[in-house]
């Protein structure tokens, strides 16, 4: 029989380090093929690393097998396959978590109950002895008071030790229990705001590739200059909206890191006009700057750049074609002003109002149009490095979105 156990163990052993050394081959020749530009092969050993991790049981394995795969898709241009696994990421890593915080949660029960059996045997322990001493000193009527008081005294403390000890795991369970709660609820909001934001984007770009294949045969060079000039906006715009989701996420459980520096307003807005230039030739826009040279705001630049992106982006697909965007800044009381004018179709008194609705996920007009989600990001990015953010508009007459920060370190 203790031959059997010990062969059986060996055997677990080895299967185990079968599965590992099969992941690295896997993953090893995933990023090899990557590298050569060969996605199917690529693709394909990256599923055998996913089947490798889900058969042998391990969350975390799992986790980083959808993570890698997800790239793989992102390579291949498959963003559909990519926004899954990245979904199943969420999912695992949320798992893992969850047993963490039930491990936890088991490790202080056992510790509460370890702590409660060492103060019984303490207890009884001191009871024994001031038993003993009751025998002893029985002779005298002091003596038997002293210990009767004594043992009352260690009966209270005791008690009131015990009593902590329970309030301190039950307070403990309470908090964990709540972080459980909180963390459930963002994973449904952040559920909620991935199919309000992505799902119009991604159909529109599915509706265009589908229009493009159905005409291809009888397209002219101009018109397929032009398709290929509205797909690479349409991309744009999902790029900025996927930003937007991670950004978000970021936000919200307050992982993303705040690196504040002196930054130039004028190249800012340049990178901005630069990164969309592609989408402003499309709609035949132009874009103007009214930024004086060696004006500077303190602020975080990713941060900027997400903000700046959200408001071309936007200005460009509510601007007609032959519009213009001019981006614009003025300095006052160490305050910087930097903005952005477009001449698109404006927004309704009553949209404006409600323009920063705190629910993503919400099922109203205004978070259906494009601009919702991403102006309330950038008003939260705003606001963390120290501004303000605010919003004009006017049916048929355009918008402007300007904000404010400090000129030096807050």
């Amino acid at each position: 029989m203790k031959a059997v156990l010990i062969f059986s163990l060996l055997l677990i052993v080895s299967v185990a380090h079968s599965q590992t050394g099969k992941g690295s081959y896997y993953l090893k020749k995933s990023k090899d093929f990557l590298e050569q530009k060969k996605l199917k092969q690529a693709e394909q050993y990256a599923d055998s690393l996913l089947l490798n991790a889900l058969q042998s049981h391990r969350l975390d394995s799992a986790m980083m097998a959808y993570l890698w795969l997800s790239s793989v898709n992102e390579a291949r241009e498959d963003y559909e396959s990519q926004l899954h696994n990245f979904k199943m990421v969420l999912v695992y890593r949320d798992s893992i978590e969850s047993i963490k915080k039930e491990n936890d949660l088991e490790e202080t029960r056992l510790l509460f109950a370890s702590e409660k059996e060492s103060h019984n045997k303490q207890l009884n322990f001191l009871r024994d002895e001031i038993k003993n001493l009751y025998i002893s000193a029985n002779e005298t009527y002091i003596n038997t008071v002293i210990i009767f008081v004594a043992l009352l005294l260690l009966i209270g403390v005791a008690t009131i030790y015990l009593l902590r000890k329970k309030n301190q795991a039950q307070r403990q369970v309470r908090e964990a229990n709540l972080e459980l709660k909180v963390m459930h609820s963002f994973r449904e909001r952040l559920a909620g705001v991935m199919t309000s934001t992505l799902k119009n984007s991604l159909t529109s770009f599915e509706n265009l590739t589908q229009s493009m294949a159905a005409q291809i045969p009888r397209l002219s060079k101009e018109d397929s200059v032009q398709f290929l000039r509205n797909l690479n906006a349409t991309a744009a715009d999902l790029k900025v909206d996927i930003s937007n989701v991670v950004e978000w996420t970021n936000h919200q459980a307050d992982a993303k890191s705040f690196h504040p520096e002196v930054l130039e307003c004028r190249a800012l807005a340049q990178n901005a006009i630069d990164r969309f230039q592609t989408a402003l030739t499309s709609k035949n826009i132009s874009a103007e700057l009214f930024m004086p040279e060696g004006q500077r705001v303190y602020a975080d630049q990713k941060m900027m750049d997400i903000v700046l992106d959200n408001l071309i982006s936007n200005a460009i697909h509510f601007t007609p074609p032959g519009g213009t965007i001019t981006f614009f800044s003025g300095r006052k009381d160490g305050l910087v002003t930097m903005g952005l004018r477009d001449t698109g179709v404006g927004i309704s008194p009553e949209n404006l109002a409600g323009l920063f609705n705190e629910n993503p996920s919400s099922n109203s007009k205004k978070q259906k149009d494009k601009n919702g989600f991403g102006l309330m990001l950038t008003r939260g990015l705003i606001e963390r490095n120290g501004g303000q953010f605010y919003a004009e508009s006017e049916l048929d007459k355009g918008s402007n979105f300007y904000f404010s920060l400090p000129e030096n370190k807050f």
